[in-house]
C-alpha cells in the first residue's frame, strides 16, 4: 500500500490531514478512529467501480496515510510541531505552484520507502557500492514529478514522509528540513536544497551535486603519464589479471558520474582508470583513434596479451560496460582484436561456464614471467576462438593455483595436482570435461610447437574438448574415478 502513496502525492497538494479525516485538531484518539473507520468504509476501492474505482483508491490511501500519522502519539507531536521539529527554513526558493498541484505523476512509482530504522541501515549498506537520492518531504511539500523518471539507472532513489517515519530515521540522518535531497554513498547522506537555477534541471543539478560528494578519483584514478599508463595496462607478476578499462576523457580532471557508478558496481571484476585525450594516450594504447576536443571515448586492454580495442561506445552504465566486458572476452567480431580470456576463479567459472561441457586451461609455469606469458596465451586465445564446440571454456590459470580444487569433485583433486606436478616444463594445456572424471593433456613442447597461428593448436585442442586423440596429448580417465 505505502507503494501506491507516491502515486497520489502530487495530487495531495496541501491536505491537512485532520481535514482528511474531517476532525478537529483537539480530536482525542477515539474521534480519531471513529472517523477513520467511516470514511474508510465510505471510500474503500471495492465498493466502487470504472472510473471512480481510481479516485475512491487515492482518497482511500490519503485517509490511511492521515490515520496512521494522526494515530500514533509521536507522529501527531511531529506533525502538530512541525516547526520547531524542522526548525531550519524550508521555505527559501520553494514553489508550491509548480509542485503542489492535482493531475501531476510523480515518478511512475520509481524508488522505495525509507521510513523505518531497518530500511534506513539497508539503504546504508548498500551505498559503500551504489549512490542514493534520498528525496525527503511530507504530502504538503515535495519533489514528486518527471524528473525522477529520467535520473541514470544506476543511481537509486529513495523516499523520506518526515511525518510518517520513525522518529529514529529522522535523527540518523539529522533531518532538520523538508523538502529536500539527500545524497547518500559509502554510509554517509549529504543534506542538498534545490534553489534557484537547479530547478531548471533538477536532474544534471543532483548530478553535480554528487559528483562533488563522491570520493570519484579514489574509485576512477587519473593517469598523467605514458608511463604510468603502460604501469596500469601491464600485468605484474603476482598482480591481479583483470581487464583494465581506460576511459579517454577530455581532461584528467574530467568527472563522469557513469564513469564514477560504473566503476564502483564493478570493483573486483575490471581496473578502471581515466586520461586526458592526447595523441600519446592512443599511441601507448596502440589503438586507432581520433577524438575531436570535448569528445570522449572508453578502451579496453588485456594485460596479459597487451592487446586493447576501443569500446563502441562509451559505457553509460554499469549494466553497459558488463556487457562489453563479456563481449571482449567472447571475441566478439568488433572487439577481436583484443585478445583476452578470463584467469580461471570462481567468479570467471559461474560467469563463462555456465552449462559447458569442457573447460580448457592454459597453465601457466609456476616461475613464469609476466613477459614470458603474453605470447602463449595470445596463441590460445587464437586457438580457443576457432573451436567448432561452443561447449568448451577456456581459461587460464597460474601453475599449481588451489583453485583446481573450486572445479574438481573431491575424489580428483589430489589426482589432478599429482599430474599437473608431473606436467613438463614450460607452459601446458588441460582440457577436463565438466564432471572432472577426464583429463587430456597437450605438454609444454607441444604448446610451444603447435599452439601458433596454424590451425595445428586448434585442432589439438578440438581434439581434447571432443574426447579424441591427438598425437601430442594424453586423454583418459583420472585415476582416482573408480
Amino acid at each position: 500500500m505505502r507503494f501506491l502513496w507516491f502515486l497520489v502525492a502530487a495530487a495531495l497538494g496541501r491536505a491537512d490531514y485532520y481535514s482528511i479525516l474531517g476532525v478537529p485538531k483537539s480530536a482525542d484518539t477515539g474521534e480519531i478512529k471513529k472517523a477513520y473507520r467511516t470514511l474508510a468504509k465510505v471510500h474503500h476501492p471495492d465498493k466502487h467501480t470504472g472510473d471512480n474505482k481510481e479516485e475512491a483508491q487515492k482518497k482511500f490511501i490519503e485517509i490511511q496515510k492521515a490515520y496512521e500519522v494522526l494515530s500514533d502519539p509521536d507522529k501527531r507531536k511531529r506533525y502538530d510541531n512541525a516547526k520547531s521539529y524542522f526548525s531550519e527554513s524550508s521555505d527559501d526558493d520553494y514553489d508550491e505552484n509548480k509542485w503542489n498541484h492535482g493531475g501531476q505523476s510523480p515518478d511512475g512509482g520509481r524508488g522505495q520507502t525509507v521510513d523505518t530504522v531497518e530500511l534506513l541501515k539497508q539503504m546504508l549498506e548498500k551505498s559503500t557500492k551504489q549512490l542514493w537520492l534520498l528525496h525527503v518531504y511530507s504530502d504538503q511539500r515535495h519533489f514528486f514529478g518527471p524528473w525522477m523518471a529520467h535520473l541514470p539507472e544506476d543511481v537509486q532513489l529513495g523516499h523520506l514522509n518526515v511525518f510518517m517515519a520513525d522518529d529514529g530515521v529522522l535523527q540518523r540522518l539529522g533531518v532538520r528540513r523538508y523538502p529536500m535531497i539527500m545524497i547518500v554513498h559509502g554510509g554517509q547522506a549529504q543534506p542538498w536544497a534545490p534553489s534557484g537555477w537547479d530547478y531548471m534541471n533538477l536532474v544534471e543539478a543532483a548530478m553535480q551535486v554528487a559528483l562533488r560528494v563522491v570520493p570519484y578519483f579514489d574509485t576512477v584514478p587519473a593517469v598523467e603519464s605514458k608511463a604510468a599508463l603502460e604501469e596500469f595496462i601491464t600485468w605484474q607478476k603476482g598482480g591481479s589479471s583483470q581487464l583494465r578499462i581506460v576511459h579517454v576523457l577530455p581532461s584528467t580532471t574530467s568527472m563522469y558520474l557513469s564513469v564514477f557508478l560504473s566503476a564502483l558496481d564493478l570493483q573486483g571484476e575490471v581496473h578502471v582508470a581515466q586520461v586526458g585525450n592526447a595523441r600519446w594516450v592512443f599511441e601507448t594504447l596502440n589503438v586507432k583513434a581520433k577524438l575531436y576536443r570535448g569528445q570522449s571515448a572508453s578502451v579496453a586492454c588485456d594485460p596479459v596479451t597487451r592487446t586493447c580495442g576501443l569500446l563502441p561506445h562509451m559505457p553509460q552504465s554499469a549494466r553497459e560496460l558488463r556487457e562489453m566486458v563479456k563481449m571482449v572476452h567472447s571475441g566478439a567480431k568488433q572487439l577481436q582484436h583484443v585478445l583476452s580470456m578470463p584467469e580461471l576463479s570462481v567468479d570467471s567459472f559461474q560467469a563463462s561456464c555456465s552449462g559447458c561441457s569442457h573447460i580448457a586451461l592454459l597453465v601457466f609455469p609456476r616461475e613464469a614471467k609476466a613477459a614470458d606469458c603474453e605470447k602463449p596465451l595470445k596463441r590460445f586465445v587464437g586457438s580457443c576462438r576457432m573451436l567448432r564446440n561452443p561447449n568448451t571454456a577456456c581459461f587460464w590459470t597460474r601453475g599449481h593455483d588451489p583453485a583446481w580444487q573450486k572445479f574438481l569433485g573431491p575424489d580428483n583433486v589430489a589426482e589432478v595436482q599429482h599430474d599437473l606436478r608431473d606436467l613438463r616444463e614450460g607452459f601446458n594445456v588441460v582440457v577436463l570435461n565438466s564432471e572432472g572424471s577426464e583429463m587430456f593433456v597437450y605438454n609444454g613442447p607441444a604448446v610451444d610447437t603447435h599452439l601458433s597461428a596454424d590451425r595445428r593448436g586448434y585442432q589439438g585442442l578440438q581434439a581434447g574438448s571432443d574426447g579424441s586423440d591427438h598425437k601430442d596429448a594424453q586423454w583418459g580417465p583420472l585415476k582416482s574415478r573408480p
